[in-house]
């Protein structure tokens, strides 16, 4: 049994060394660069995935996970002041928002919730704009950031993908992660049985968000770049449409990858034609998704 139960840990483990490499062997740069980016929507998913997972409360608006860090960032960084800060104060944001909507609202009113609060903020971003130095920056522009070398990048997310895929599953064999998931299944019955449900969320709203900051920040560097578009719809359904494989990490990383490499080849040949895809698919989530989140 306990090595039955370690069969999905390190399936994940080995699905992100594979793809690690893969870069290295062909020594491209756009190569690279394409799986660093696949690699930080993997970490983006995963993160997604600590709510739904361990707590029950799909976000269909965590887009805003991902941009608020990456926004206060670069803000700081215009500003001159470090990043070190914009993070915690990410960390505490998002936290305090997942935590206190997972408290107050049901299954259904977070999914909307998130959304509102996501679509929000990618109506206000473009107003955002701010004097210094002399010259004006933000707006539908957005801020640039200091680039950083795309093999650190590439490395900080194929690690940060790593040590995530692997808590993210082993989390479900110990004594939290199954409370964690009884609350998914039926809270009232986890109460019953003694589960505190307010601590069950409040582990699941950190891990999601720690993990949706450390994916932002990875975005914003390997981009140099933080625009309105961080906040978009699309990106906040890519997690929903790849859990229709299911809720194991290393299906939701395999799986982000060949998203994301679908909708860039789509892209190429007609722009925004990737829209199509996901459509259909958010159409078939219906169908699909109640046997493979069973079996995920």
């Amino acid at each position: 049994m306990k090595v039955v139960g370690f069969i999905t840990p390190v399936t994940g483990i080995l699905v992100v060394i594979f793809l690690f490499t893969i870069p290295l062997l062909l020594g491209n740069y756009f190569v690279t660069w394409l799986f660093t980016l696949a690699a930080i929507y993997s970490i983006f998913t995963i993160s997604w995935g600590f709510l739904e997972r361990y707590s029950g409360r799909p976000s269909l608006g965590h887009a805003s996970a991902l941009g608020i860090p990456a926004y206060l960032a670069a803000i700081s960084y215009n500003l001159g002041f470090g990043i070190l800060m914009p993070a915690l104060i990410s960390v505490l944001a998002i936290f305090l928002l997942y935590y206190l909507l997972s408290l107050k609202l049901g299954k259904k009113e977070f999914i909307f919730a998130t959304f509102v609060i996501s679509i929000l903020l990618w109506v206000a971003a473009p107003r955002l704009v701010l004097g210094y130095g002399g010259t004006m920056v933000g707006g539908e522009e957005g801020f640039f950031l200091p680039p950083v070398p795309l093999k650190t990048i590439y490395l900080l997310s194929f690690l940060t993908l790593f040590i995530t895929a692997m808590i993210y599953d082993f989390l479900a064999r110990t004594g939290l992660g199954i409370k964690m998931g009884a609350v998914r299944d039926d809270e009232l019955a986890a109460k019953a049985l003694g589960v505190k449900i307010g601590r069950m969320k409040f582990f699941a709203s950190l891990l999601s968000t720690l993990t949706a900051v450390a994916a932002g920040y990875l975005y914003s560097f390997l981009f140099s770049h933080v625009s309105p578009e961080i906040f978009s719809v699309e990106l906040s359904v890519f997690p929903l449409i790849v859990s229709i494989g299911g809720l194991s990490a290393p299906r939701m990383t395999f799986l982000s990858f060949t998203l994301l490499f679908a909708a860039r080849v789509l892209n190429a040949i007609a722009p925004q034609f990737h829209l199509v895809i996901y459509a259909a698919l958010l159409i078939l989530f219906p169908v699909f998704g109640r046997r493979l989140y069973a079996q995920g």
